[in-house]
């Protein structure tokens, strides 16, 4: 993750970084797919850059990291389904969090250009489906 000083002002060029580093992280790897069918904040900053035909590939594989998938497990039958799912220092890259020194000491301030999903999900912008509103928000 990136860190700047308490003293940074953030401008354009610092906006354009964290689009090229969102699409590079989107476009190198499978993880976008599951950006997109996350839903939410997470959806609208992957669909300009994920392809919906990577959704019907399915999950990228198994993983030695379990913070990279999840299991979901059939009740009735036992059998386990396994998808992939963002870590959160994949969600906070894609939603360009800083790490901000604040002049307290080693006290850090999270910016980021987007919320986080848990920020974004339930508040007053999120309506269970991306609206106009939404959209205009989010330009």
């Amino acid at each position: 993750l990136v860190s700047r000083s308490a003293e940074h002002v953030f401008a354009a060029d610092d906006f354009n970084m964290f689009e090229h580093h969102s699409f590079e992280f989107l476009h190198t790897n499978r993880r976008g797919r599951i950006a997109l069918m996350s839903g939410g904040i997470m959806w609208r900053l992957a669909m300009q850059h994920v392809s919906w035909s990577s959704i019907l590939n399915g999950p990228s594989g198994w993983s030695p990291n379990c913070a990279e998938f999840l299991l979901a497990k059939d009740l009735k039958t036992g059998l386990e389904y396994m998808d992939d799912d963002l870590t959160e220092t994949e969600v906070e890259q894609l939603c360009g969090i800083y790490h901000c020194l604040t002049g307290n000491g080693d006290q850090i301030a999270k910016r980021s250009w987007f919320p986080l999903p848990d920020t974004f999900d339930g508040s007053g912008y999120d309506y269970g489906e991306w609206t106009e509103f939404s959209e205009n928000w989010f330009r």
